[in-house]
């Protein structure tokens, strides 16, 4: 029983070690042409010894061919790549709008969900999370025969000052760099205004606040120009600054709300649009209760920062 145990984990081990080779083939192919057995080495952090039995174990299964130093895919291998990549994207979905799993984590909790469900459950993945174009950060979700959405926009340090733009994507590797990004609560759908755009550095509006990003952040995120009628209006609050005696209309809930707290805010009438008045505070500051359609719901601090309002005022 052991024996067996310790082969089907040795076959499965394997089968994750090429399906992660493959992946890496395909980004690199898509952004720097053929790979090539140093760059595969250093994607995969193993031996250039490794990687080349690797290589070999690809180029037997007919994934790949090899001219040279050049390591090129297959028609086959390409179609592999992508039934993968489609159920890394599927889990970051799920885990974005069905758990509770910090946005740091959706990459490598999806990382370690990918090799372990069919094509078939990928399907059904799909049709319960309504068949996504695009996962949380962006990134196009392939169909089930190998379609990739188109990506749009161009990078934010490309884009020109004093114009106003929607982020589309934004990279998720390397994992620092992206840590850094989320850490200033930006996300695909923020409409932004671009300040300046010079000296390698990139100053925008986004949600009422003025961030600076270096050119290795704003390298890392995708913009789509858009009309100024389209975008946020640059100055915006935020429900937690609502005083006692005041009320507001909700302009919008962020989208780093996802999952269950932005279902259970919606049940409770948290919407754009909806009237919201500040009803009163806990001993301590935190939670805060509201009155918003008829009834009183109490939010932590953290959250009511995550909700935009317009139209303060006295409450009638």
């Amino acid at each position: 029983m052991n024996i067996f145990r310790s082969k089907k984990q040795k076959a499965f081990l394997e089968k994750e070690r090429l399906e992660n080779a493959l992946k890496h083939l395909y980004d690199y192919e898509s952004k720097n042409g053929a790979s090539t057995i140093d760059s595969l080495a250093g994607a995969l952090g193993v031996s250039r010894r490794a990687a080349l039995t690797i290589e070999e174990s690809l180029e037997n299964s007919k994934l790949i061919s090899v001219v040279g130093e050049n390591i090129y895919m297959t028609h086959e291998g390409r179609s592999y790549a992508l039934k993968i990549i489609r159920i890394h994207r599927l889990w970051e979905s799920y885990l974005a709008d069905k758990t509770g799993v910090a946005q740091d984590m959706w990459h490598a909790e999806a990382e370690a969900r990918e090799h372990l469900i069919s094509e078939e459950e990928a399907d059904h993945l799909a049709s319960r999370l309504g068949n996504p174009l695009y996962d949380p950060d962006g990134d196009p979700i392939p169909d089930k025969n190998g379609n990739v959405p188109p990506r749009k926009g161009i990078l934010l340090k490309d884009a020109k000052e004093n114009s106003y733009a929607r982020i589309t994507h934004i990279e998720d590797e390397p994992v620092d760099v992206y840590n850094q990004i989320i850490a200033e609560k930006v996300y695909p759908g923020m409409t932004i205004r671009i300040v300046e755009n010079i000296n390698h550095k990139t100053a925008f509006i986004a949600d009422g606040e003025e961030l600076v990003f270096t050119r290795l952040l704003s390298s890392n995120i995708t913009v789509e120009e858009i009309d100024a009628s389209m975008a946020d209006p640059l100055e915006l609050s935020t429900l937690d600054k609502l005083d006692k005696g005041y009320e507001c209309d909700i302009h919008k809930i962020s989208k780093l709300l996802r999952g269950q707290q932005r279902r259970r805010l919606m049940d409770l009438g948290f919407v754009p649009g909806s009237r919201v008045r500040f009803e009163m505070s806990s001993a301590g500051g935190d939670p805060i209760a509201y009155r918003v359609r008829g009834a009183v719901a109490a939010l932590r601090i953290e959250q009511a920062k995550l909700i935009f309002v317009k139209n303060v005022r006295k409450a009638g």
